[in-house]
């Protein structure tokens, strides 16, 4: 399917594996690597900043995948996410649903992507 590579240009060996072999990359453990994000349960929006964002390697933020195989909607994607999260932050407060006390009782089930433990959702209360 696709052509096996002994080394790429950012110096990672692959482990040698079969043809038949899929290998994953977990994007959710990527994300939350210490040795990438200091702290990486702790909110940050200054992580994001160019500064600190240009000390990282390239590919440590991923989140569509990267190479010539990534999503090829991934920037379109990004646009409408912003776009939608910063609307619906402009009128509404997120808060912990009923069934949990604060924000930190709200789980996510690790999948390919990540999914909201049902048990305990989040509500929105409109902005005044």
């Amino acid at each position: 399917m696709y052509e096996y590579v002994d080394e790429n240009h950012y110096g990672f060996k692959p482990p040698k594996t079969c043809r038949s072999v899929t290998v994953l990359i977990s994007i959710y453990a990527l994300h939350r690597d210490p040795k990438y994000y200091p702290s990486p349960a702790r909110f940050d929006p200054t992580r994001w900043q160019a500064l600190q964002a240009a000390q990282r390697p390239p590919n440590a933020f991923m989140p569509f995948s990267c190479g010539p195989r990534n999503c090829v909607g991934g920037k379109y994607a990004m646009l409408q996410m912003k776009t939608v999260l910063s609307t619906l932050l402009r009128h509404y407060r997120v808060l912990p649903g009923a069934e949990c006390r604060s924000m930190q009782d709200v789980k996510f089930e690790i999948r390919i992507t990540l999914k909201m433990n049902e048990k305990c959702a989040i509500r929105l209360q409109r902005r005044m």
